[in-house]
């Protein structure tokens, strides 16, 4: 293949996700599962959010409401989680051959009251395979 393309899509604390990866195939990725499994809130996380950083809560659901808090995404649902803060991180990995590059966002957020939220993020670009390394600096933080 000539040209980047997408090999791995990863949450790390994420939602409630502790630490999963989505191996594409030549750049292709097929989801399925129940209905309410997570399908449509793991790929809004992908795109939108990884690829554009828009945190809006129009932009988070994919019908276009406004229900969508982009603290939820991070914590999870407040009555099933009982997360009030933490930090996740989204990685979007593409590849050419044996060259990797790595695009992805760390948010840190914390909920307070109930129309209070605080959720702050840092984007990142890596020129490498994030593997164990990436594994190691996670269970640092």
């Amino acid at each position: 293949m000539n040209s980047f393309h997408l090999n791995r899509f990863g949450l790390i604390n994420f939602w409630y996700h502790g630490d999963t990866v989505f191996e594409f195939s030549n750049g292709r990725l097929f989801v399925r599962g129940a209905n309410g499994s997570g399908k449509s809130v793991s790929t809004t996380m992908a795109v939108p959010l990884l690829l554009d950083g828009d945190k809006r809560p129009s932009r988070l659901d994919p019908f276009g409401s406004q229900d969508r808090r982009m603290i939820d995404l991070l914590l999870g649902n407040k009555h099933v989680s009982k997360r009030e803060e933490g930090t996740g991180y989204l990685y979007m990995e593409y590849r050419k051959g044996n060259n990797f590059t790595t695009v992805g966002i760390g948010l840190n957020g914390k909920r307070r009251r109930a129309t209070t939220l605080c959720v702050r993020g840092i984007l990142f670009f890596v020129t490498s395979v994030l593997g164990t390394t990436w594994s190691c600096m996670m269970k640092k933080l």
